[in-house]
């Protein structure tokens, strides 16, 4: 959340930020301090901040408006698709937009499949970073970094190939 604080927008720039989590304490906090840190920078009322709760087993639909900018941490290695999930951000996501995310690795065998960390998602990894690395370019880490770290952050860039579904 702390983010924001540091957010400088330009006079005659708009800036729309939405958050989607399921609902949860987590994102009632975040909606709670973003809200608060925009009261106290945003003078000219240039961001607005939407919060959208989802349920787990349906993707976010982005009002059909495309997204400049997604953070994804933590997240994958809970849901049941992966690639469901990074289908839809390609479909979200114009070229040049910028995707940021992590998804965990764990290599725990003795996982049930209804555990926090799906054997459903982790059966998907290898696709999942097949279908990014097809439609983004990696701007960091390096990719010999990225393969060291399976577990590191990675900033990707949408490139231009149009995503067949």
């Amino acid at each position: 959340t702390t983010f924001l604080k540091y957010l400088n927008v330009e006079p005659d720039v708009e800036l729309k930020i939405t958050l989607a989590d399921v609902d949860c304490d987590h994102l009632d906090f975040a909606e709670y301090r973003l809200n608060s840190i925009k009261d106290k920078i945003d003078k000219n009322n240039q961001v607005q901040l939407n919060f959208e709760r989802i349920q787990p087993d349906n993707l976010p639909i982005f009002d059909n408006s495309p997204v400049d900018i997604l953070f994804c941490f933590e997240v994958l290695e809970h849901v049941p698709s992966p690639v469901a999930v990074i289908k839809n951000i390609i479909n979200s996501m114009m070229p040049g937009a910028i995707y940021i995310e992590n998804f965990i690795k764990h290599d725990h065998d003795d996982e049930e499949e209804d555990g926090p960390d799906l054997l459903s998602a982790r059966n998907e990894r290898t696709e999942y970073y097949e279908l990014v690395s097809n439609y983004f370019n990696l701007i960091s880490p390096d990719q010999k970094t990225s393969e060291d770290n399976p577990n590191c952050t990675r900033i990707w860039q949408r490139n231009s190939l149009e995503f067949e579904s």
